[in-house]
């Protein structure tokens, strides 16, 4: 609701109950199936086991903790839990038959994974220090205080899902959403979060070297990749107008204003319309996507096809 009155206001909002088939709604569930099945694959290689028996310490039991406490209960993980709201993190305790410990120890407890789901910067020096847990896979942002603090667990030999892996399934389902895909883009993408944890925990075990760092060199390597497509192929739209005078800067503007410059705009009129071709380089695929839908929103525009790509020249 509280979304919904904010889109009334403004079309720069997500989360939005979801419609004709597409994506939307709270993505917190996404977020919770995402960091269970990167916990899952981190366990198998860390520990050599799924989750059966193991406990969990779940610091922070909002949506997202919740609702992954209720998927490592029905995997039959034994549950310790902590919050600062004592009706929510009793209720839950009583539903899982979950122990209760006070939010200043829940880092210290006897447990096998540690799944921080509050607030960032749980992890620092002092904190890792007294760590108990052997693997730390959570929901929470930026968990560690201080890029450091990666070496310190390293150090323990406290395996590490870096946040941003583990985590991804909320934005997934908020970029589907944006993109205007279903939900099963998002199930087929959050799908991917498992093999991926254990390619970048195999990875990070070859080298020698931190999850965290690993991490962020595979992010990178998916982002050069990216736009070396981008750089290698134009996206194409095949625009329909009406024959209005502003319509051809107007249309053109809109990628100048974003900062793009096409290679090739051809223009035909007749009939009081006017059809362009505009070949568009340094796109992603999910971006020409989005640039389709709002050119579709233009003024006098009326209708626009999309091409999966042409060769650069």
């Amino acid at each position: 609701a509280d979304m919904q009155d904010i889109a009334g206001v403004t079309r720069h909002v997500a989360g939005l109950p979801p419609a004709g088939g597409r994506a939307g709604g709270d993505p917190s569930p996404w977020t919770a199936r995402g960091v269970f099945e990167a916990m899952q694959a981190a366990a198998a290689h860390t520990l050599g086991s799924d989750l059966t028996g193991l406990t969990v310490a779940v610091q922070g039991t909002g949506n997202v903790g919740a609702d992954l406490c209720r998927r490592l209960a029905d995997a039959g993980a034994r549950l310790v839990i902590a919050d600062p709201n004592p009706a929510r993190r009793d209720r839950l305790a009583a539903i899982h038959g979950a122990e209760v410990v006070h939010v200043d120890d829940i880092l210290r407890v006897e447990a096998d994974i540690l799944a921080p789901c509050a607030l960032g910067g749980a992890l620092n020096a002092e904190s890792v220090g007294g760590l108990k847990a052997r693997l730390v896979c959570g929901a929470a942002n930026n968990q560690l205080a201080e890029p450091a603090v990666a070496d310190l667990l390293m150090a323990r030999g406290i395996a590490n899902v870096p946040d941003y892996v583990a985590n991804a399934g909320g934005i997934i389902s908020v970029s589907a959403e944006y993109l205007g895909e279903d939900e099963a883009e998002v199930a087929a993408r959050v799908a991917r979060i498992a093999p991926r944890v254990t390619a970048l925990l195999e990875r990070a075990a070859q080298e020698g070297r931190s999850p965290a760092v690993v991490a962020d060199e595979m992010a990178e390597e998916v982002i050069a990749a990216g736009a070396q497509r981008a750089a290698a192929w134009m996206h194409r739209f095949r625009i329909a107008a009406l024959a209005d005078p502003q319509s051809l800067p107007r249309i053109t503007g809109f990628f100048g204003q974003r900062g793009l410059v096409p290679a090739t705009v051809a223009v035909q009129t007749g009939d009081g319309a006017m059809r362009l071709r505009i070949d568009v380089p340094g796109l992603d695929d999910g971006a020409a996507a989005v640039f389709a839908s709002k050119l579709g929103a233009l003024f006098a525009v009326t209708d626009v096809a999309m091409s999966d790509g042409v060769p650069a020249e």
